[in-house]
């Protein structure tokens, strides 16, 4: 009997690509190269629809994703005695602060180097040597934000109950130290008459080393890593007087105890922090006890009346000089804020611009006036927006995530209290392309981009990123002059400070853009 004969062949199936991707790599210390351990690094998707990734470095600083869906993440490396760290390197490349991953990439090497953070402590005492228990304790940085100067806390604490305080997670830099004195505060009945003395002796907040004053303070320059002991203060008695006045609701013309009076400390720049000044109000009068020499700003908000349009939000600001004698009989006339109602729109009429997606803020020109967000309008033309705005003021404009990047504000870059103001978006931003070299003349992928306007105008700062080619973009430039310097951890200039823009053109490059037009330049990072 014949069997037929039967031929099994076989085919070998190829391969299934990987659906996802992978990364490794290490943490250092950038201070001695010492891995580290229990460092975290996370993945964080630029992309909805993407889910974080956190992983944790093992003994010898190690780590590894082992499934990362494709997209482009923003990545950070994060560990306790540690700055965090946002920028690493792939082997000899520098990584950007935004990467792509496709399907099937393994990046490997990736290494974070963190700068160990710096740290400062000391002692609050009273002026007869006992130790001041529960004193807030507050680091300032004075930085430039949109053009002016602020103050940002940097850190803040409390004193124990030996009176000591320590700040820690400090980057390097220039601070200002202050122990903020707060008064107690007597409970008062409803009915009770607004009494203070005209003067009297208290503890006043203390600006390290020993002043009063915001500009008594002497600055703490810290580098990367420092531990800054000693650095006592004193809470010194000085003679502080009363401030007392009148609070008028600028809508109905009477007497108001429902505003909120809020006390900041200024110095001559304008730019303002909160102090703990004991306020009382009742029957439209107001106290406030303890003020010791300074300047301040007053700043009082009514909130609107519910069902009367005539009646919105009255504000009120006053700067005020306090020196030995007290201030009395104060008016303070809490003016109606003006309905203001902002239509946005574009220069290309076949451009759709949805508003409702993107926060536009108005800042106001005069220090210590809070920031406004201008609210979708329920009813009207799409694109309306509105808001109430001091009547005494002027706002400058700025609008976050525009809806392309080749978008950019047109000017002018402010807008007035009441009537219809319209706020103009350009739509053919011009475009910066080119690479940055180092002292090798090799691309720096990583490096950063700061796009710098020659007018100094906010709404015109650009910024971009080399990528793992060498090669950026820089999107959405307003026709003008402008200085392009490019960096790696610290920029080589002030960005933001107008009177550093002579630096700023040395480290850099000048060039000059019209509308939708394309711009070559070549960036050298030596110069750095």
């Amino acid at each position: 009997m014949l069997f037929p004969l039967v031929l099994w062949i076989v085919q070998t199936a190829e391969p299934a690509k990987p659906v996802v991707a992978g990364m490794s790599g290490f943490v250092l210390s950038n201070a001695n190269g010492q891995p580290l351990r229990r460092a975290r690094i996370s993945l964080t998707p630029r992309i909805t629809g993407l889910a974080d990734n956190v992983v944790e470095t093992n003994d010898n600083g190690e780590f590894t994703f082992s499934r990362i869906e494709p997209g482009a993440y923003g990545i950070q490396a994060t560990r306790d005695g540690y700055l965090p760290g946002i920028y690493a390197r792939s082997g000899p490349f520098r990584l950007p602060r935004v990467i792509s991953l496709d399907a099937g990439d393994s990046l490997k090497d990736v290494t974070f180097r963190l700068e160990p953070w710096a740290v400062i402590d000391g002692k609050v005492r009273f002026d007869d040597g006992e130790p001041a228990l529960g004193v807030p304790v507050y680091l300032y940085q004075k930085v430039y934000f949109r053009g002016r100067q602020i103050y940002r806390v940097a850190a803040q604490t409390r004193s124990d109950d030996r009176g000591y305080f320590r700040l820690h997670g400090l980057a390097a830099g220039s601070y200002t130290l202050a122990a903020v004195y707060n008064k107690p505060v007597e409970k008062l009945k409803e009915d009770a008459p607004l009494k203070s003395p005209d003067r009297e002796p208290s503890y006043a907040s203390v600006y390290y080393p020993s002043g009063p004053r915001i500009t008594d303070a002497l600055p703490i320059r810290l580098t990367a890593g420092q531990e800054l002991t000693g650095l006592d203060m004193s809470l010194e008695k000085v003679q502080t007087v009363r401030v007392s006045g009148s609070l008028t609701d600028g809508c109905t013309g009477l007497l108001t105890s429902g505003a909120n009076l809020e006390v900041l400390r200024t110095d001559d720049t304008g730019a303002t922090i909160a102090t703990h000044a004991e306020v009382r109000q009742a029957t439209g009068k107001f106290v406030i006890r303890g003020l010791g020499p300074g300047l301040y700003v007053l700043h009082a908000t009514l909130a609107p009346v519910p069902g009367r349009p005539g009646c919105p939000e009255r504000t009120e600001r006053y700067l005020l000089t306090v020196a030995s004698e007290p201030v009395d009989e104060m008016k303070l006339l809490l003016s109606n804020d003006l309905t203001t109602i902002a239509n946005v729109v574009t220069d290309d009429k076949t451009t759709t611009f949805d508003a409702n997606r993107f926060a536009i803020q108005l800042e106001p020109r005069t220090p210590g006036r809070p920031i406004v967000t201008l609210r979708k309008q329920e009813r009207g033309f799409r694109g309306d927006f509105i808001a109430s705005l001091n009547a005494h003021e002027s706002y400058d404009v700025f609008i976050d995530r525009l809806p392309s990047p080749d978008m950019y504000l047109l000017p002018p870059y402010a807008i007035s209290p009441g009537d219809r103001q319209t706020i103009r978006i350009g739509t053919r931003g011009a475009r910066l392309i080119g690479t940055v070299y180092d002292e090798k003349k090799k691309p720096v992928p990583g490096a950063v981009i700061s796009v710098i306007p020659e007018s100094y105008q906010p709404q015109l700062f650009r910024e971009g990123y080399v990528d793992t080619n060498g090669l950026f973009t820089v999107r959405g430039l307003a026709p003008g002059s402008y200085i392009a310097v490019a960096w790696l951890d610290t920029p080589p200039c002030e960005l933001n400070v107008p009177g550093d823009v002579e630096v700023c053109r040395l480290k850099g490059k000048t060039f000059t853009v019209k509308e939708n037009e394309q711009k070559l330049i070549e960036l050298d990072l030596g110069q750095n």
